[in-house]
Formats: C-alpha cells, structure tokens, sequence
C-alpha cells in the first residue's frame, strides 16, 4: 500500500507546488520546482523501457545484489517501505546522494504517513504511482530500476535547469557553442551556486555575478580544491579535439557529472572529519565516542565547529546517554548527521556515506537471502575488515552470544535487515556503523528546519560544559574496553524492528526414493496386518521371542512410511521407536538374564480372565 492515500497526496503536492512556485525567487540561480507531470512523465517513460535500455541493465545488475538479499512477498516482490530502504541504499553507493524522501531517521524500519515538505513528496509520489500502476503485484527488479532511473532523470534535469540558469545570468547562449573560458567561467558560477545550497543569488549584470562568484570563492574554505577537482572534470569532456568550443549538450553533461561525482569529492572531507573526532577518543572511554566535553573543546581551539546543543544532538540520534554523568557524541552518527551534509539540490543533499552500507553489500552478496545462521554470519565478519578494523579476527565471546540471542528471535537465523542486527553491527564495527536508535526517537532535521530555533550552542554554552567536566585530562577509568570485539559496555536495546516479514520457507519437494520407500514400508504393514490376523509363523516366533504383537510391527511400519513423506517428526519418531523396544525388553527379561516365552493368550482365556 502506498505511504497516504494517493488522492490525498495529489492535493497535497499541488498545493504545495503552487506555493512554491509562487515563492520562487528569480532572483536565485535555482530551477524552478519539480512538477507532478515532470514526475509523472518520469516515470512512464522508463516503466516503457523507452529512455536508455542500457542504463536501465547497468541499473538491475547494480540492484541485483541488494535485491536477492531482501525479504520479499509469496511473489518475489518488495513491499513499500523495502523499496525506499533499498533505492537509498543505491544513491548513497552510487554517488553520495540522500534523496529527501528516502533518508533514513529512525523511521527505517516503519511506514511514515505524511509529506513534510516539499523536498520530500517526490518519492512517496513516484511509488505511489507506480503501486497504482502495478496493482497487488508489488515491485520487482525490473521496475525497481525504473524507479531509481526516474528519480535520477529528475535529478539530471535539475542539474541542466540550474546550468540554464547560470547562462543566462552570465549572458551566455545556450542555442550555439561558447568558447572554453567562457564555459570554465560559467562553471565556476554553477559550483558556487551547488555549494551554497542554491543561496547563490545573480546580480543585475553578467560582470557582477563573475565577481559575486569570485567573493564567495574567496570566502569558501577550501575553494582552491573544489577548483582544482572541477578542472580535472573539464579536461575529462572538453580536451577531446574540439577544445576551441563547448556546445550547451557537452556543458550539460559536465553539470550531471558534477552532481554525480561530488560526493566522491566529499569523501575526503568526511574522512578527514571521522579521523579527526577519532584523535580526541580516549584510550579507556566506549569504543565510537567521544565525551561531550572533549568534542566542545576541539571548537573552542581549533577550526572545527562542533557547536550543536545537546538537545539537537539528542534529536539528530548522535549522543550517547546510557551514563547521564556522562555523555558522549557517537561517531558515525554524527559523521551522517544532517549538519554535515550540503543541501546542494532540491531533491537531496551531499552527506557523508554510511560506511556500514558498504559492509552490508559484502555480506548481502554472500548470504544472496534475508536471513543466515548465526555461525556463517560470524565467519563473514570475522574475515571482513573496515578502515578501523583490521582482519581476520576473532569475534568475542560476547559479541558471539549477541547474535545468537538476535537468531534465538527468529527460529535460529539472523534477519539481516532488523534493527536487531544493525545495533550488532555497530558493536562489530563501531567507527563505521551507526547505532540504529528505536524508531522515532532521531530525526535528519537541518539545523534550519529543528524546532524554529538555533541549533548552536553558544561559546558560553560550552564553555560551561568543558569546566565542569569531571575528568578533564582523561583520568577517569570508565571500565570500558577500546577493543571493537570487547564492548559489552555499548548500549544495546532488545527492541526489534524488522524492514519487512522475512519470506516463508519453501516447503522441500519430495524424491521419488522416499515415497517408494515409504510405498514398500506401508506395504510391508498390511502385508504384517494380513499375515498376522492368519497366525503367520514369523510373526508368531517374534512375538513369543520378544513380545512385539503383529498390531505392534503395524504400526511401526506405518509410522515409519509417515516419516518418510514427513508426515511426522523423525527424531521424534526414533526416539519413541527406540525407546519402546527397550522398555519391552527389559520388561520380558527376569533377573538370571534368560527372555521369559510369554504364551499367547487364547479367546478361551481371555473368556476366562474376564469371568474372574
């Protein structure tokens, strides 16, 4: 079922686009805001298969992995809240991107009900949409890459729109070629636009915006890299023979590779961000924190602005408050927060990447299903580093009964995609993967967007929290352990959440071998029911030998034949077997070792025995 109701959601988009059409600045070197018919067309398009069939191929192969190891339908098909989980997981691999609508926020194991934004109604829409196309049938690979290749078509015209509008802010034709140091110009432009989030604004004239963009490239920490890495693209599409002169196509083309590639760009900064609030974790402190003093320390003496009040730490799901005495700020968490992401587009923001996810697709392409045991889980992480853990390894006692009580939840296998599970990762693997706090409790907000208020502490504000810190030169024994496999000190909830029902096992197909054995056996029953009613002399012997009735052998027979088409447990079933041979043993066996020859009891002594 879609997120609301598509009527719904169809007035609530357009009111929501009119508005914002209304308040478009023209002003801003922004695209005017996606229409329902842009998403509409979108997605028809690539649902026909009528756009690019090669993209869409390299799209299923990239799916393929993911696809396999998520739990689907009794059809082979994902539900909805599956498909936002894995269309993120995609953008993210793919280029850094956190399309606004699929985010996770501690809602990635339930179903949101409404639109915020916006920002955030082009997915629910674009599968909404494709639910009313595809009735009950759910979605499959096929038209999970239509979906991804319709987001990302919404996602390239953004980036050609924002590019026409840079043009004509610099005067520039878009219908004939312009030379390469007007293109070069027109790019520099473009990026400045990108890294303010769109509140680049054009001057009254082309000179003034070139020297609106200089301004802000004087302003901007680290232009000098952002220029160097766009000039490296240049020279990848326009130093191919015909360098005297850049038609608007090829300038298009650059736009979408920037979008596309920037957040490989992004990556180093957000290492060097990862490494550098490693630098301040104490020896003894949890393993993936850092104290709340030390993490305000760093802004107060050095270039770093860690300056989020607790209270949006808390809400963005980065503090750790299992020690109320004693807070810490949970690494990648944080790294992830929505503080440090660019809003450099209307349909998704440049965040650092989820390290986990990349170890997720490790596993995922070895398990190829939902669920695993324990035991196979355990021998994929024990051989499968990370840029903070180092391999192979032993896994700790601990962090072993961890999983096993995660698999005791679900008939003995791990469900890969629980909450459950994630929290076992961020034991695992503590500086790559987040800790998955109980939905609802952590939300994505930007700083601008949490509660109307300021999301900073102020120098005052954590002044105050660096002086009264109680340990203010490490000496505070914690009795944590700075191991990865030796952190049972880490929070842990027992809460489940599950991305979806894993999928029924299919029943095992019965060979012919076992129906005929269990023909012959159920056979040989009516052959002994048969022979036993005409006083058999076979039978006869066994029972006067060991006591076992013809209606005894029957019965086991059948039992047996019951077995073999499972009709019954079989260890249940040898047990019983087993266990009532010996009881009739021992109890036809006197004390001196010698079998007691039990007569049959004749009709004429039952007659007689009942007389009595």
């Amino acid at each position: 079922m879609p997120l609301i109701r598509k009527s719904t959601l169809k007035h609530l988009v357009l009111a929501l686009v009119s508005i914002a059409a209304t308040c478009h600045a023209t002003s801003f070197l922004q695209p005017a805001p996606t229409s329902l018919q842009d998403v509409t067309q979108s997605l028809k398009l690539e649902l026909a298969d009528a756009v690019d069939h090669q993209r869409l191929a390299e799209l299923r192969e990239v799916l393929q992995t993911t696809f396999t190891a998520l739990p689907k339908d009794e059809n082979g098909h994902l539900g909805h809240q599956t498909v936002r989980y894995v269309l993120h997981r995609l953008f993210v691999q793919q280029h850094g991107w956190f399309i606004k609508g699929l985010e996770p926020d501690g809602d990635v194991w339930h179903t949101k009900s409404e639109v915020a934004s916006l920002k955030d109604w082009v997915p629910s829409y674009l599968l909404g949409q494709l639910e009313e196309s595809a009735g009950s049938e759910g979605v499959d690979l096929d038209k999970l890459a239509a979906l991804a290749a319709a987001l990302e078509d919404l996602i390239n015209r953004e980036a050609v729109d924002r590019l026409t509008a840079v043009y004509e802010a610099l005067d520039l034709p878009t219908s004939e070629p312009i030379s390469v140091a007007d293109a070069h110009k027109a790019f520099l432009t473009y990026l400045a636009v990108y890294l303010s989030g769109g509140k680049f604004t054009a001057a009254s004239t082309a000179f003034e915006t070139t020297l609106k963009t200089q301004a802000y490239a004087q302003r901007y920490t680290g232009w000098a890299e952002v220029e160097s890495w766009l000039a490296g693209m240049e020279r990848d599409h326009f130093d191919s023979g015909d360098a005297a002169s850049v038609p608007f196509s090829l300038a298009s083309r650059v736009a979408v590779e920037v979008g596309k590639r920037f957040g490989t760009f992004n990556d180093m900064e957000c290492e060097d961000l990862k490494f550098t609030l490693l630098g301040m974790h104490g020896h003894k402190g949890k393993a993936g924190r850092i104290r709340l003093p030390d993490f305000y320390k760093k802004s107060l003496h050095s270039h770093w602005r860690f300056t989020e009040k607790v209270d949006y730490l808390r809400a963005l799901g980065a503090l750790d408050e299992s020690n109320a005495s004693d807070p810490m700020v949970i690494i990648p968490n944080y790294v992830a927060a929505r503080p440090n992401c660019l809003e450099s587009a209307e349909l998704y923001a440049v965040c650092c990447r989820n390290e986990c996810e990349d170890l997720m697709v490790h596993l995922e392409h070895d398990i190829a299903a939902p669920t695993a045991e324990p035991e196979r889980i355990a021998k994929l992480v024990e051989a499968l580093g990370s840029p903070t853990v180092s391999t192979p390894r032993h896994l700790s006692e601990p962090l072993l009964n961890r999983l096993h009580e995660v698999a005791s939840l679900h008939g003995g296998e791990v469900n890969i995609h629980g909450r459950l599970f994630a929290q076992w990762m961020h034991h695992a693997y503590p500086n790559e993967c987040p800790y998955p706090h109980e939905a609802g409790s952590a939300s994505p907000v930007t700083p601008d967007e949490w509660i109307g208020e300021d999301a900073s502490a102020s120098e005052e504000e954590r002044h105050h929290v660096v002086a009264s810190d109680p340990c203010p030169f490490g000496g505070c024994d914690h009795h944590h352990q700075a191991e990865p496999d030796s952190k049972p000190a880490l929070p842990w909830s027992h809460t489940e959440e599950l991305l979806a029902k894993a999928p029924r096992k299919a029943k095992k197909v019965l060979s012919w071998g076992r129906l005929f054995f269990a023909l012959v056996l159920a056979v040989l029953a009516a052959a002994t029911a048969f022979f036993g009613n005409s006083r058999f002399v076979g039978l006869v012997a066994l029972e006067l030998r060991f006591g076992l009735t013809w209606q005894v052998i029957c019965l086991s027979l059948l039992a047996c034949a019951a077995a073999a088409v499972e009709l019954v447990n079989r260890t249940i079933l040898a047990c019983a077997l087993v266990g009532g041979v010996l009881a009739n043993l021992v109890s036809t066996v006197p004390a001196s070792g010698s079998p007691v020859l039990v007569p049959r009891m004749t009709k004429d002594m039952k007659t007689a025995k009942c007389l009595v």
